[in-house]
């Protein structure tokens, strides 16, 4: 994944889109230079010249919202503006679960045919529009989606009914971008129940809370 899949965006204004290329990016709305250093650490150096060296995943932090933006810049309750994406969608055959001491972790891959389209997302559904007009299209509501995590550079949606996995290959836009946009139309979709986890299955509070109570102690 390139570094400025990762930097999607401004980490300290939220400005899109933040530019540059290799390991070094700078924001044309604030002037932030966001660098990755030798040591996997990132350096965020302003304007005025001052440099805070912090971890990827406080950067991830700060650009999903759950982090200390600067006042002045940032509004974190203004929604992340939504625009198509171009994307290739292969749905995998028979998934089957992958288990350990009873628990799912994940599911064993066999990806099937790929196929090129555009993806786009709205307020109540994920679509897949193909480029061929023989290739078949998907609507998928959002309380549909079972399961969402990144997979192999490539965001993977898993549905029902009947169970199905989808890898859809965004590559014109950061996979981890729309991981978030996802993430926040999900739990709109889910309120008032708060989502606890997305992978590799989604769980909300209300299952947890009927888990727990089926669960011997």
């Amino acid at each position: 994944m390139a570094f400025k899949d990762f930097v999607y965006a401004c980490p300290h204004c939220a400005a899109e889109p933040i530019e540059g290329s290799g390991e070094r990016l700078t924001c044309s709305a604030c002037g932030l230079t966001v660098r990755r250093n030798a040591r996997g650490r990132i350096e965020l150096r302003t304007a005025d010249g001052a440099v805070t060296t912090v971890r990827a995943a406080e950067v991830l932090k700060r650009l999903r919202g759950q982090g200390t933006p600067d006042p002045e810049h940032a509004d974190r309750s203004a929604p992340i503006p939504i625009r198509p994406a171009a994307a290739s969608l292969s749905a995998l055959e028979a998934p089957m679960p992958a288990r350990y001491r009873g628990r799912l972790t994940g599911w064993v891959e066999r990806p099937g045919h790929e196929v090129s389209g555009e993806l786009s997302l709205d307020a109540k559904r994920l679509s897949f529009t193909p480029a061929e007009a023989d290739d078949p299209s998907y609507q998928w509501d959002l309380s549909s989606i079972l399961g969402l995590q990144v997979a192999s550079k490539a965001l993977q949606i898993t549905t029902g009914k009947p169970l199905q996995i989808f890898n859809l290959r965004i590559s014109s836009d950061s996979v981890l971008r729309w991981e978030d946009l996802l993430q926040s139309r999900i739990r709109a979709a889910r309120a008032p129940h708060e989502v606890l986890e997305f992978q590799p299955r989604i769980v909300t509070d209300d299952q947890a809370r009927r888990i727990a109570g089926r669960t011997p102690v």
